[in-house]
């Protein structure tokens, strides 16, 4: 039985909804769900290392990351690289990880997970490379979904 000690999630499209929301001013907002924070909180009461690592530059991540309490990387062009050094400067080994993505920068993260989740609407060539295929979407429940599989033993 596989046995995950850290969940890593991508930002925008796993704890976003995909969209971005410009107002009149041209500021930027994003669509989050509680369900998912309440749902990392749990995760890691359980002991489970939650990361989030992000292609995204924009202070909405470290925001959002800070609220939660977790830590966080963006604006990472080579996500795969950086998440190997990050596992291997944690002590954390690809086979305890979980890593949740929807998109082609996430391909090789998703590779190197135990268990690669994508979230509903991922491009095909995404898809292809997940094992483990969440119902809910981005920012309205996938990373719930995820964390009571966690708790639950069911993954």
């Amino acid at each position: 039985m596989t046995v995950i000690r850290v969940l890593v999630l991508d930002f925008d499209g796993v704890l976003t909804d995909n969209l971005v929301h410009v107002d009149s001013e041209g500021k930027e907002s994003v669509c989050c769900s509680r369900a998912d924070s309440l749902g990392i909180a749990m995760v890691v009461e359980s002991g489970i290392k939650v990361f989030v690592l992000s292609s995204e530059k924009d202070p909405v991540v470290a925001h959002r990351c800070q609220k939660m309490g977790l830590d966080y990387a963006k604006g990472i062009e080579d996500k795969r690289t950086f998440l190997g050094s990050w596992l291997a400067h944690n002590n954390f080994s690809s086979r305890e990880l979980m890593y949740i993505g929807n998109d082609i920068n996430d391909i090789g993260c998703l590779e190197l997970a135990e268990i690669g989740a994508v979230v509903p609407g991922s491009p095909p060539d995404v898809v292809a490379v997940a094992n483990c295929f969440l119902n809910a979407p981005g920012g309205r429940g996938a990373v719930r979904e995820a964390c009571d599989l966690l708790l639950s033993g069911d993954i």
